[in-house]
């Protein structure tokens, strides 16, 4: 992700609430996603944004966006996406809610993002 593209969603974010003026974005990029619609049933979403900053990652959504601070980070996997290995699967503590939940994304370099996000939680891979 360019400087000015990264400028520009930092300015989003900071409007939004979803991160402070003192963090930075180290990346940013599009994902697919699923959608827990009851239980454990789901559906993969298309072509929306995540962002990695130095604190959390921010996913932008449809209805509801995800931040995830990577303090709160209990566990990542690997889960699959339509019949291939290559999803994220990411437990951690919601910060408001403070209940336990498991979000699933598809992103391109997938190793290396769950390598990042292991790194910056403090945990091994799953």
């Amino acid at each position: 992700m360019h400087e000015a593209k990264k400028y520009k969603a930092k300015q989003k974010l900071v409007k939004g609430g979803f991160m402070s003026e003192e963090d930075n974005i180290i990346d940013g990029f599009q994902v697919n996603y699923r959608e827990n619609l009851m239980g454990g049933i789901g559906q993969w979403q298309q072509g929306w944004w995540a962002y990695f900053t130095e604190e959390k990652m921010v996913a932008i959504r449809a209805l509801a966006n995800i931040v995830i601070p990577y303090e709160n980070i209990r566990s990542i996997g690997k889960c699959r996406y339509m019949f291939l290995p290559v999803g994220i699967s990411i437990t951690f503590e919601h910060p408001e809610s403070g209940d336990e939940v498991t979000e699933k994304f598809y992103m391109m370099k997938g190793k290396k993002w769950r390598q990042f996000l292991a790194d910056k939680a403090r945990i091994e891979l799953s």
